[in-house]
């Protein structure tokens, strides 16, 4: 069970890097007001709903990011 939850857990983190990489390179094309949720799921490659699931809008993707950093 343990290698599963780890498997899991490091797709979920891998995923989220990637999300929030997606959001700030199109942060740094069109201006934050220019991103749309839509937009990012298909530039990331992800459903609409992969992206909801890992993130409730654009600002907590901006969230996410600064904290990560």
């Amino acid at each position: 069970m343990t290698l599963w939850n780890d498997t899991l857990t490091e797709h979920r983190n891998k995923l989220n890097d990637h999300l929030i990489d997606t959001a700030i390179a199109a942060v740094r094309e069109v201006g934050p007001a220019g991103v749309t949720m839509s937009g990012l799921a298909k530039r990331a490659g992800v459903s609409r709903q992969t992206l909801y699931n890992h993130f409730a809008d654009v600002d907590a993707i901006l969230v996410a990011h600064v904290q990560r950093e």
